[in-house]
């Protein structure tokens, strides 16, 4: 770690000294240093300042008597309690031992931010692909001793219920595009770093407003994020639920402010790793179905698409068979969306006009006008609920399993 930073510290800071500052690893080895001659050459004073760990100036006199030594000062450079090198500043060490301090302090300062930064990305890393593991594990077959195990290492407590929310970047590509035309010149270095900008202010808002003890937010493939939000002890699920149902509308709003337009697709509540394995796919499932039925940014819960996705798992052979007898009749209108839309909305409004005429909004004469074509051209009476119902599930699938294809 220091190796990363020693060459460019002690050139910048040495220049804002005034001093040609030295840095050495825990060989007394120098690393860093704007005299290219002295990089990879040893240092003797610094051997004594690390087994020491404590500060050391020398005289010219002294100086003179040691390998790669000049009069000054050299100061341990210390990383959670152990000495990792050594800082050393040439010059009168009466005047210069002021200055080591700070500069000694600041070298500090950055080591153990680095050092932070590297350890919560290495374990954001480490969850992040546990968690993907977990979404794609095999529960009915394999034993999740070992996946539950690693979980537990990296600080994941798998006793508390949880929620699963998958966050979409609401026509991403278009996103891309846009960002991409509008760098100069087209330099997509630019244009890289403005979509990251984009993904990073997402994130960033996420972990805002889902900042509860237990709560990760990560990083989900290239244009989502994934939300972990950890429940209370309440048994109202309902109350737990609507609560961060309320904090999704809450980031909507918030990114919708800047610019930013995001779908959201909730899973049920999670209360153990097998549990958690199927919110994942719960939250996938959610947010695929109500981005193809509903058209827009909005959050979609898997409670409210449970009879779509019963009938997208069924066998894809058995699915595509019913759907297209169902719809047999319709193939090839111009008017099939307006029908299929009609049989959902009617069906959805407990065959009411007026509800059904709102949902399509349009006319209540419309209204009637196609649900008599309905009637005309599948031989389907729209009053008649157990002959509909083939078509009413074939009307809210077919969108979902023609963008699958």
């Amino acid at each position: 770690m220091l190796l990363d930073l020693a060459i460019e510290f002690a050139k910048s800071t040495g220049a804002l000294i005034g001093r040609n500052l030295i840095i050495t690893d825990e060989n007394g080895i120098v690393i860093g240093s704007d005299d290219p001659s002295r990089l990879s050459t040893l240092h003797e004073a610094s051997l004594e300042v690390i087994k020491t760990g404590k500060p050391r100036s020398h005289d010219e006199a002294v100086a003179g008597r040691m390998i790669g030594v000049r009069p000054g000062i050299t100061l341990p450079i210390e990383l959670s309690g152990r000495v990792i090198g050594t800082l050393g500043i040439p010059g009168d060490p009466e005047e210069v031992t002021t200055w080591g301090r700070l500069v000694k302090r600041q070298l500090e300062i950055f080591l153990r931010e680095k050092a932070y930064l590297q350890s919560a990305f290495i374990k954001e890393r480490t969850l992040q692909s546990l968690l993907q593991e977990v979404a794609e594990f095999d529960f009915d077959r394999s034993d999740p001793f070992l996946l539950k195990k690693k979980m537990t290492e990296v600080g994941f407590d798998l006793e508390v219920p949880r929620l699963v929310m998958l966050v979409d970047l609401y026509h991403f590509g278009e996103v891309t595009d846009r960002i991409k035309k509008q760098s100069p010149g087209g330099l997509m270095e630019e244009a890289e770093m403005r979509i990251q900008a984009v993904k990073m202010q997402v994130l960033s808002s996420i972990r805002e407003i889902f900042s509860g003890h237990g709560d990760h937010s990560l990083f989900w493939g290239e244009d989502k994020s994934v939300i972990m939000s950890q429940l209370g002890s309440t048994a109202d699920d309902e109350a737990a639920l609507s609560r961060e149902a309320g904090k999704c509308l809450e980031l909507q709003e918030n990114l919708l402010k800047q610019g930013v337009r995001i779908c959201i697709g909730m899973s049920g509540i999670a209360r153990d790793i097998r549990q958690l394995g199927q919110a994942f796919r719960d939250a996938q499932s959610a947010l695929r179905i109500g981005k193809s039925m509903r058209h827009g940014p909005g959050l979609y819960r898997i409670a409210d698409f449970l009879t779509e996705d019963y009938l997208l798992s069924v066998d894809e052979g058995r699915r595509r068979r019913f759907l297209g007898a169902a719809l047999e009749p319709l193939k090839g209108r111009k008017d099939m969306k307006d029908l299929c839309d009609t049989i959902r909305c009617w069906c959805e409004s407990g065959f009411s006009l007026s509800r059904a005429g709102k949902c399509l909004k349009v006319h209540r004469n419309t209204l009637l006008y196609r649900l008599e074509k309905v009637r005309k051209i599948t031989g389907v009476d729209p009053e008649d609920f157990r002959r509909l119902l083939p078509l009413y599930l074939a009307a809210i699938t077919t969108p979902v399993e023609d963008q699958a294809g």
